[in-house]
Formats: structure tokens, sequence, C-alpha cells
């Protein structure tokens, strides 16, 4: 036995047995500060604290070595400098570009290989492309027949007023651009909802980057600046498989250039929110947070887009929301876009285009022509670099570390522990048969039948506790599933029998628990109402030996006591990404919940891993 271990079991009650054979051992053991006490008198406690004293030769790298061998042949330590070189002081071992190239490099790798996703992406946003654009079926386009700007013009004739166009021209002229304005902001709208749905996910990967930052593998801008351009990819599919059929199917400009512009102006603006809900990822410390913060500016946004509230009826100490939204932006440059392509330049009493007309509609929006289409990038771009940086901000100087639960319990070695009342609920027990049980399921790649369990027997004894051993991929799971009834699909032949009767689905079901290697539970029950709720719902009411729900709560509470968790029974049981429980603590909390029922058999999935 070493050291440690000989510290380790001394303060034990068996290691009590060693000085007191004869007495209680832990009434009459030694107290915490006597074992320390005396470890400061021992000799290993000085060889400790002068070996930690000595000073200790280094060799920093191969190189230092080499030339610390030609300088010292003798292999005196005393002489060796700790130096620490240069290239170790380095913080990181790759510059700025090298870390960004591998990121990149690593995030493709990882986006190629999940072509599901990628496939499953691409048809949403088309589909969704193809069913928005239906709601507004050409409603963007001109009449049938009038195709030319200057047909539209004639057709249009409305007169000349001296004094501007009429409420009746504006009238007219708003039912054909209606169509035009929906447009633009549904595709607006639609990649607002869909960076708002997808951003409490990242949280996930907060983990992930912190422990890379802690090992130094990269610097934090490498990483934001890595992660932004490998998803330029996954960005630019989306938008095209979107704005592909929705724009020809709205009716939007048939013209390449107006359509390449619509494009450009999405996947900025795309990117632009990309940046901004980032921010939330980094700062706040839960998904719900992100969620719901998420959502208020999902609001804010289409309120103050200057679709629903027009831009001259936003009050004046709120006009800077609009100014500041870059959903405005992005509509204002699409508008520009549509109403001053060849489709809108037919003149009006030939004074006025068309597109002129449609943003001189008293709405609020900008009509100083096509120059708004590069005002609109000129916000965007920046827009995008001022919440990167803050985004890299974040990253370098806030931590969010999970909420983890602790007890603090304090240790009397002398004092009895108080033990709840023992309840024994009755079940029956049960011998469990199976005779030459035989699974097979049909293979993923061709029809052919694999077999996965043949002809397996064997007998579980009531009272007794077995053990299923073997390799990874034996078939141990496999078997316990298919005895416990989990297993719906494939082939099961053989009998299972218990006390001699043939297996039943409900009444067995009923009558045996399962915990499965990695459980499940509600993050926001406390442990003792899990346990409970699982109690109340699987103890018989009608049972004589339970009686009243006091006497299972009684029941509850001795599951807690033999599983070790009465003392974080009030404790929420939360998550593994925002704090809760240790993996350890969820495993035997998974076992209480079916020990609460009462089973005549349970299976256990790797009980002990954790």
């Amino acid at each position: 036995m070493d050291v440690a271990d000989f510290l380790q079991s001394v303060a034990t009650p068996d290691g009590a047995t060693m000085f007191h054979a004869d007495e209680s051992p832990m009434d009459e053991h030694y107290s915490a500060s006597s074992f320390a006490e005396a470890f400061q008198k021992s000799t290993r406690h000085d060889t400790i604290l002068t070996e930690l004293s000595s000073p200790t030769g280094g060799r920093w790298s191969n190189k230092q070595l080499d030339s610390i061998d030609e300088e010292n042949p003798d292999g005196d330590d005393q002489n060796i400098s700790n130096a620490i070189p240069e290239e170790i002081k380095d913080q990181y071992k790759n510059s700025f570009f090298t870390s960004t190239k591998l990121i990149v490099k690593r995030n493709l790798t990882l986006l190629k290989r999940n072509r599901e996703f990628l496939i499953g992406k691409t048809i949403e946003n088309f589909g969704m492309g193809i069913g928005m654009a239906l709601i507004f079926l050409q409603s963007a386009a001109f009449p049938s027949g009038v195709n030319q700007s200057d047909k539209v013009a004639e057709w249009f004739s409305l007169g000349c007023p001296e004094d501007g166009f009429t409420d009746d021209v504006s009238l007219a002229y708003d039912k054909l651009l209606a169509g035009t304005y929906s447009s633009i902001f549904l595709g607006c709208f639609h990649i607002l909802l869909g960076t708002l749905t997808g951003t409490p996910d990242e949280v996930d990967q907060r983990s992930i980057y912190y422990k890379h930052a802690d090992a130094r593998f990269f610097q934090a801008g490498a990483f934001l600046l890595g992660g932004q351009i490998s998803q330029l990819p996954l960005l630019f599919m989306e938008i095209v498989a979107f704005g592909l059929p929705f724009y020809f199917i709205a009716g939007l400009a048939y013209e390449a250039k107006a359509f390449f512009i619509y494009l450009a102006i999405l996947i900025a603006y795309k990117f632009a929110l990309k940046m901004l809900y980032g921010v939330l990822v980094q700062t706040l410390p839960k998904k719900a947070n992100v969620q719901g913060v998420g959502t208020f500016l999902y609001l804010l946004l289409t309120l103050t887009s200057g679709f629903i509230v027009y831009p001259v009826a936003i009050p004046g100490y709120w006009k800077w929301l609009f100014y500041a939204n870059p959903m405005a932006w992005a509509m204002q440059g699409m508008a520009s876009n549509q109403f001053f392509s060849s489709k809108y330049s037919g003149y009006v009493c030939e004074r006025i285009s068309l597109g002129e007309l449609a943003l001189e509609i008293p709405r609020g929006w900008e009509s100083g022509g096509s120059v708004w289409i590069g005002y609109t990038f000129a916000f965007l771009v920046p827009y995008i670099i001022v919440f990167g940086l803050v985004t890299w901000l974040a990253l370098k100087h806030i931590r969010i570390e999970p909420d983890r639960q602790h007890v603090k319990k304090e240790v009397n070695i002398g004092a009895k522990k108080e033990k709840t009342e023992e309840i024994n609920v009755p079940f029956v027990p049960v011998d469990l048969s199976f005779d030459k049980l035989t699974y097979e399921v049909t293979a993923s790649t061709s029809k052919e039948q694999l077999r996965l369990l043949n002809e397996v027997s064997g007998v579980f004894k009531a009272g007794r506790m077995c053990a299923l051993m073997g390799s990874s991929g034996a078939g141990k799971t496999t078997l316990m599933d298919v005895i416990a009834m989990r297993k719906t699909s494939g082939s099961i032949t053989g009998k299972i029998e218990l006390n001699g009767h043939e297996q039943e689905r409900t009444s067995f079901l009923r009558s045996s628990g399962y915990v499965e290697q990695f459980d499940v539970q509600s993050p926001e029950l406390t442990v003792r109402e899990t346990v409970e709720f699982s109690g109340r719902l699987r103890l018989d009411s009608n049972d004589p030996a339970i009686g009243d729900d006091e006497t299972k709560m009684k029941f509850v509470d001795h599951v807690l006591e033999i599983m070790e968790l009465t003392d974080i029974a009030t404790l929420q049981v939360g998550s593994f990404e925002e704090g809760g429980l240790s993996f350890e603590q969820r495993k035997r909390l998974a076992i209480a919940c079916e020990l609460a029922g009462s089973p005549s058999v349970i299976f256990l999935d790797e009980p002990t891993s954790g």
C-alpha cells in the first residue's frame, strides 16, 4: 500500500478497526485534526517539504537540451539556467492567420460530413421560398399583357394635376405596389425568424470554445473569424435556396442585375443578424435567456422595420430605432433596387418615373434613387464589423460557467446518523427464465437478416443480482432490451417466462423497471419531486400494505436514503449545459426513480458508469 492509499484508508470506518478492533470503531476513532497533526510530525511530511523547496533543473526544449549538454557535460543541474525560452513564452503555438485557416478547414469538414443537415436545410428553405411566394403569387408583377415600363405608364394614365397626384392616384398605384412591399418584408421576416430559431443551439458550442481557449489552441479573434467564414457556404446556400423561387414567383423585377443585388442584400442582412444574435449567445447564461431576449429583438426589429408602422408614423423619440434597424435598411435597399430597375423606368406625366412615384406615395421611405442600395451596404458592413468586435470582446472577457449545485455537509465523526423509517412495500418475487432467445434484424444496406442473439438461454432467480459481462458490442444491452420487451423492430423467437408463466406485455411492464445508460429527467424538478412523481404513479394505492399517500412518501424517503440522495433532495436536477446534478448523481437518481415503483425485476444498463 502506498502513502496516498494509506492516508485515505485510515480515516474510514474500515481503517478505524485497525486502531480499535475491540471498540465501536467510529465513536472512538481519531479526529481529522489528530490525523493532520500526526502527519505533520512524520518524516514523510518533512521529505515532501524538502523536495518542494529544492531547486530543479529545467530543460524547455530539445534545442536547449543539446546546448546544455555541450556546455555542461557532467550533467550538473545546478548550472542549468531555468530561463524560459522566448518560443515557450508565446501564448499560442500558431499565428492568427494559421489558426483561422485551421478553424475554417475543421468547420468545413464538419459541415461537409453532415450531409443530411445540408440536404434538409436546402429543401426547407426552397420549400419555404415557394410556399411564402405563393401568398403573393405575381402580386408584385404588372397586369397581364403589360410588360414594358412605357406601356405601364400609358396603362397607368391617371392625369397630371398641378398640385400633384390625387388620393385616387395614390390609392390605385398603391394597390399595384402592395405586393412588392409585402414580398420584400416577408423575405426579410423569414431571414429574421430563421436566425432567431437557430441561435439558442449555438449556446452548446460555448463549452467547446472554453475548453480550447483554456488550452491556448487559438486566439478568440481566430475562433470568431474562422467560424463566420466557414458559415458563408451554408449561409449562401440558404439564401439562394429561398431567394430563387421566392423572387420570381412573387413577381419581382425580371432583371439579372436586380435579382443578384436582391440576393447580395439578403446575404449581408443575414450576416448582420448573425452578428447581432451572436452577442446574445456569448453574453447570456442560458438558452432560455437567449431565446427570450432574441424574441424581444425579433419583435422590435419587425415593428420598427418601416412596414408594419410606416417611418412617417414612428414617433420622433423612437425614430433612432428605425435608423439602427438592419431590417429597415435591407428593406430600403431592396425597395430602391426594385423601383429603380428597368421595370419601373417609364414616366408618368413626363416628369416622374414609376419608381419615384412608388417611393413618393407618403410612407416615409427614401426616394433618393438607386444610391440607397449603396447606403444599405454602407450601413450593414460596419454593422457586421461593430457587432463582431463586441462578440470578440465577449469571447475574451466573459466566461459563463454552468451553475453547478453544491451541498455543504458538516461531518461529525462521533455523531450517529439519523435513519429514516424503513418501509417495506410488498412486491411479487419473480424467477425470470428465457430459453433459446433469438433476435434478428434486417441489415440497413441490404435485405439480409442479421442475427444479433443466437438461441440464448438463462435463469435469473428472485432476490439475486446478476451481472451481464462482456466486451463492447457483445450484445449485453440487446439481450436486456429483448427480455424487457423494449425492442419494437426485428424478429424475436424463443420463450420468456416469469415464475413459470409466459411473459405478458402489460403486466410485465408494470412490474418491472429499466434504468437506461443515459436517462432523461425534467430539469426543473428537484430530486425529491422526481422520485415522488415516480412513486405516486407506480405504487398501487389499492394495496392495503401501501395505504395512504403518507406511506408512499415514507417509502420515497427510504429510497432516497439508500441511494444516498437525501442530502441533495431539494436541489433541482438541472441540465449538463446550464448546471445541475453531476453525471454520477443523475445515475443514482435514475435508479431511485425505478426503485420507487417497487418493481419485481429491475434492469440496469451500465449502472456503475460515471
